[in-house]
């Protein structure tokens, strides 16, 4: 299961896993999920996966980080 780990009070959160076409293969709202490597239940291939995380912090700007991930079997 990957998810950012995150600490202190969220105002907003948002953590999203796209493909390699750009496509959102998840997305959530909770903190506390993760992605567990699969779209609409089957396991993907080994491959790259870009996610990006959109937050913001009780009494801090927000902030945006992005990166890559690569799905290992």
């Amino acid at each position: 299961i990957i998810k950012p780990a995150v600490r202190g009070k969220l105002v907003q959160y948002r953590f999203l896993i796209v493909n390699r076409w750009g496509q959102t293969v998840f997305s959530t709202d909770d903190p506390l999920k993760g992605w567990d490597g699969k779209v609409n239940g089957k396991l993907q291939d080994q491959q790259t996966f870009g996610w990006s995380c959109y937050l913001q912090q009780e009494g801090l700007p927000a902030e945006k980080k992005k990166g890559t991930i690569t799905l290992v079997r």
